[in-house]
């Protein structure tokens, strides 16, 4: 893939999973809903500049977003344990204290054993 469709398809990624329509992500990102579109499609031609911007209010490298270095099943997963954080925390103090009891007893069936 080139630079423009790897950029597309972080952009797609990042997009979908903000639940957001094309004009709302396009005001997140300072950029026109037109501008938006021609980019989730491949078919912007953005400067340096813009590239810069975007990766910045996406919250990626630059170069991660024109290089496709971003693999979509490690960012779905990323995602997902992003919303995992915020959910435990909203939960009353005595269940977030039982969800890291519980935690911690996974990581350490983890821990590799001398």
């Amino acid at each position: 893939m080139g630079m423009l469709e790897n950029m597309a398809e972080t952009i797609r990624m990042l997009k979908q999973y903000s639940g957001k329509s094309v004009g709302e992500f396009s005001a997140d990102l300072d950029i026109s809903p037109s501008t938006l579109q021609e980019y989730l499609s491949g078919k912007g031609n953005p400067t340096i500049s813009m590239i810069e911007h975007l990766a910045e209010k996406l919250g990626v490298d630059p170069l991660a977003l024109v290089s496709g270095k971003i693999e979509p099943e490690l960012l779905q997963i990323v995602f997902l344990l992003l919303d995992t954080i915020q959910a435990v925390a909203g939960l009353p103090q005595p269940r977030r204290l039982k969800f890291a009891e519980l935690f911690l007893e996974i990581v350490q069936l983890w821990e590799v054993q001398d």
